[in-house]
């Protein structure tokens, strides 16, 4: 007999960017390249964006409601607050322009893995009022960091080739 939790459906998230979003650039130079991840290391390498670690504190979260602490409401607003910031850093990256045309698709995939990621922290959020979604949050959170992580090594593999260095 299958478990409950084998008989739902994972989250999954609706991709919210295309590449009609953006604007591809006619310039393959290099200093086309360069001039876009300049951009990308303004967003990128920002000081005062603090990016926490969400799974502690979603961890830190399940705690307090197995422990039945009232005072879980610190977590939830981090996690709320996290997912703010990265819907704020997808749209910074969405907000670039003159993209070379080798780095667009990637420049996408980068966007909507921030932008999904902000999806399942909103989930994982949910877990004192539903705490299934929450884990499945969990769960969607993992795939999508792991689909940031590799836009973003595909990105600097093609800046690579280019002797630049943003990640």
């Amino acid at each position: 007999m299958k478990s409950f939790m084998d008989n739902m459906e994972p989250l999954s998230v609706n991709d919210e960017y295309s590449i009609s979003n953006i604007k591809i650039s006619a310039d393959t130079s290099k200093e086309s390249v360069k001039k876009y991840s300049d951009e990308l290391k303004k967003i990128f390498i920002n000081k005062e964006d603090v990016f926490l670690n969400n799974t502690a504190v979603f961890e830190q979260l399940l705690k307090k409601l197995k422990n039945k602490d009232s005072d879980y409401s610190p977590e939830v607003v981090v996690l709320g607050s996290s997912a703010n910031l990265y819907n704020i850093f997808a749209n910074r990256v969405m907000a670039i322009s003159n993209i070379p045309p080798s780095l667009a698709k990637k420049h996408i995939e980068m966007a909507n893995g921030i932008n999904g990621t902000a999806m399942a922290i909103r989930n994982m959020a949910k877990a004192p009022d539903d705490p299934v979604v929450a884990m499945m949050g969990s769960a969607l959170y993992d795939k999508q960091i792991e689909r940031l992580y590799k836009s973003i090594n595909d990105v600097q593999s093609i800046f690579n080739d280019y002797e630049i260095y943003v990640f």
